[in-house]
């Protein structure tokens, strides 16, 4: 009898390690596949479908754009909503960023229509959603984040002001190079 107990034992054992195999393999792979989207989803911001905080300004359907002075990437985001063709539906939230006092340039160069929130309320709106970096836009769809990103190109705040008033099928940023980027390092040289 002593040897089908070992027999028993060892089954039992086999069958926990090989559970536990399968477990640490599920594991890796929900790991593997969080590493993989980190790239796709920014990591700033409130999860999407999450309700938007009090701020200052915000309506329930808006583009807030995080912006910081000391930012160049934010001087273009300028320069594409001084394009857009409902100025009204965004929200800039300015803060100097890591120079202080730079913020200032920013405000300057908003377009009229252009609604903003600036000094401690928008250090107060960054901490409520959750941005650190920047430029950065959220749309507001019924005060709910509908979508969020980083913006690297004119396309991309297009995006955004398409999901806020999606009732327009026109593109609402009128720029000569909507979805491109100016780099120009990449032209041709002359």
């Amino acid at each position: 009898m002593g040897e089908v107990t070992l027999l028993a034992v060892a089954a039992v054992w086999l069958v926990l390690l090989g559970f536990g195999a399968l477990v640490v393999r599920r594991e890796l792979e929900l790991l593997t596949d969080r590493v993989d989207s980190i790239g796709r989803t920014p990591m700033d911001g409130l999860a999407v479908g999450s309700f938007a905080p009090r701020v200052p300004g915000l309506g329930r359907d808006d583009v807030v754009l995080f912006l910081f002075g000391d930012c160049s990437s934010c001087h273009e985001v300028i320069d594409a909503v001084r394009h857009s063709l409902l100025p009204e539906l965004f929200l800039c939230v300015v803060n100097d960023g890591t120079v202080p006092g730079s913020g200032d340039s920013v405000v300057a160069s908003l377009p009229a229509g252009v609604r903003r929130v600036t000094g401690a309320d928008a250090r107060g709106a960054l901490e409520r959603f959750q941005v650190h970096s920047a430029p950065f836009g959220v749309a507001l769809v019924d005060g709910i984040v509908a979508a969020k990103g980083t913006l690297h190109e004119t396309g991309e705040l297009d995006r955004l002001a398409k999901i806020v008033n999606r009732r327009r099928q026109l593109p609402l940023i009128d720029a000569p190079d909507a979805g491109h980027r100016h780099d120009h390092e990449h032209e041709p040289a002359q």
